[in-house]
């Protein structure tokens, strides 16, 4: 499993990589606040991490469909990985981490760009939802069919609202809450 792991960490990295600069491209047109604002994202989603949510979504595809192509599974890790990236952007913010992955933490480090605490708190929580959103877009641009696309979407945006009540049950740090 770990030479699999390291063959999709490798994919979904570049296509990472590949997406986010080509996103960053595109934002040239708004400024510098903008580019910065989008970069921070791009720094913290390639800073680290295992993929294990995209490699434990491919390994499962592959063992429902071993002879199809993974190109779809690829979407939807790439979909995971910036899921996470953009829940590690308000995760941070709310538990007032300063640092993430061997780095400034977004707001940290748009903070700290901008001199301004809220301005910073703002601008990361904006690279988080841009983040979002070429999340749901890259799982709904999946080479399927489009059945498949919408029940891929409409679960992925399940998951996304129990993290989010999950979330807010860990900010408010109730001990009825844990169950």
């Amino acid at each position: 499993f770990l030479a699999f792991l390291e063959r999709i960490r490798a994919q979904i990295d570049e296509r990472l990589h590949a997406l986010l600069t080509a996103e960053i491209a595109d934002m040239e047109r708004y400024g510098a606040d903008v580019k910065a604002m989008l970069g921070t994202g791009k720094d913290l989603a390639l800073r680290g991490g295992k993929r294990f949510r995209a490699a434990l979504c491919t390994a499962a595809y592959q063992g429902v469909l071993p002879e199809a192509d993974i190109e779809p599974a690829l979407s939807a890790g790439l979909a995971l990985e910036l899921l996470q990236a953009y829940l590690l952007i308000q995760d941070d913010w709310m538990d007032g981490d300063l640092e993430r992955r061997g780095g400034p933490s977004a707001h940290a480090a748009l903070m700290t760009l901008f001199g301004n605490e809220h301005r910073g708190a703002s601008s990361a929580i904006l690279a988080g939802d841009y983040l979002w959103g070429l999340a749901v877009h890259s799982l709904a641009s999946a080479n399927v069919a489009p059945d498949r696309a919408v029940k891929a979407v409409q679960l992925f945006c399940k998951v996304h609202n129990d993290v989010v009540v999950g979330q807010q049950l860990d900010m408010l740090g109730r001990a009825s809450d844990v169950e």
